[in-house]
């Protein structure tokens, strides 16, 4: 499970087969409140966006901040991750919606 808050951090929660036990681990964290963050479909990424403008990508294991995609003027309010090409689509405060490639961080 991965969650995000107001606190800027992004956290993945990992529970054991009969979800008593979980550990919690804060992979990243942003500049601004996180907005909504997702893991991707090899679920050993996170995708996250947050008020500080940006889109930032997060490898699980290593805890670090692997890709962070600029362009929004404004807070990031929502994105879709698009999973058979590797992209996601953005929107913002701005009022504008972007297509970036998780690769590259192109626009």
């Amino acid at each position: 499970m991965v969650s995000c808050s107001n606190d800027q951090t992004i956290k993945v929660t990992k529970f054991d087969k009969a979800y008593r036990k979980h550990t919690s681990l804060a992979i990243g964290k942003h500049d601004a409140p996180v907005r909504m963050a997702r893991f991707t479909a090899s679920n050993t990424e996170v995708v996250s966006c947050s008020e500080d403008t940006t889109l930032r990508v997060w490898d699980v294991d290593k805890a670090k901040n692997t890709l962070t995609m600029k362009g929004h003027n404004y807070t990031v309010n929502a994105f879709k991750l698009i999973e058979k090409e590797p992209k996601v689509i953005s929107v913002g405060r701005d009022y504008s919606a972007r297509l970036w490639d998780l690769r590259t961080a192109n626009c």
